[in-house]
């Protein structure tokens, strides 16, 4: 009874300490930065709505000349502001490649195709489970596109992601994060659940929607094939009501492989 006391007495309880042993255990620390490589495959959702006009909304990944690989959360209603427009009244597109804040090639959406996405909510922590989402452009792109992973990212895998510090706040290029996968265990109080990994986070960042939805990449020196793949998107959170570290939570693209393949009707397929 008393150590089930202690226990809740602890901010994060043992997620907490186990998120916090495996960032003493890092070699290198996650570390937030400019742009070191090119982005050509770098997808941005912005939208419009009733006195809201290119207001950004999410990260994604070109997976082929028509096809991005995103979270489905961007396109419902969870996590929104109090001043945010519902999904309902926002008109989204999509900007490819681009390095800085409204730039990149312009593209119309189809209707967004949420994989086996359910709505889920942790004591305050909005978040999902399932958070992946396939997004049709409505005429393809030049731009080449990253090869999608085909084994997970592994605890203690250097990886590399991307996104705006400030989201629709901030100003200028495209952030590089810099990062490693961590012990899933360190994310028991968002919920972490199978088809999900964990990376950390800097100890001055707060990622917010300026990172939902980017790729997460294992970079060339790690992959069978020595090119970048995607193995993850950054799916959920730190948020402001969690008053304890938390690394971010990352959907596994590679549990999603054969849903991949069916839904782009072979147009995408994992090598």
């Amino acid at each position: 009874m008393v150590l089930k006391f202690l226990r809740k007495a602890v901010a994060g309880g043992d997620g907490a300490r186990i998120y916090q042993a495996s960032l003493d255990a890092l070699t290198d620390r996650p570390a937030l930065g400019p742009l070191t490589v090119e982005v050509p495959w770098s997808v941005a959702f912005y939208y419009d709505a009733p006195n809201r006009k290119n207001r950004l909304g999410g990260g994604g990944v070109l997976i082929s000349d028509r096809w991005v690989l995103t979270c489905a959360h961007l396109f419902s209603d969870i996590g929104r502001k109090r001043d945010e427009p519902p999904v309902a009244e926002k008109n989204f597109y999509a900007r490819i490649g681009g390095r800085d804040l409204h730039s990149g090639t312009v593209r119309r959406i189809n209707t967004p195709l949420p994989g086996p996405f359910r709505p889920f909510r942790l004591g305050k922590a909005p978040g999902a489970v399932g958070d992946i989402c396939l997004v049709e452009l409505a005429d393809p792109v030049d731009g080449p596109p990253i090869r999608v992973a085909t084994t997970p990212a592994q605890v203690g895998q250097t990886v590399r992601t991307f996104g705006w510090h400030k989201g629709n706040e901030g100003a200028g290029p495209l952030s590089q994060l810099d990062t490693t996968i961590v012990d899933p265990r360190g994310g028991m109080r968002l919920g972490v659940g199978a088809g999900e990994l964990c990376a950390a986070v800097p100890d001055d960042v707060l990622p917010g929607h300026g990172f939902s939805g980017h790729p997460v990449i294992t970079l060339p020196g790690t992959t069978q094939t020595g090119t970048p793949e995607v193995a993850a998107l950054i799916c959920r959170g730190q948020a402001a009501e969690l008053h304890f570290k938390v690394p971010m939570v990352l959907t596994d693209v590679t549990a999603h492989l054969a849903w991949i393949t069916a839904t782009t009707s072979g147009a995408v397929t994992a090598c």
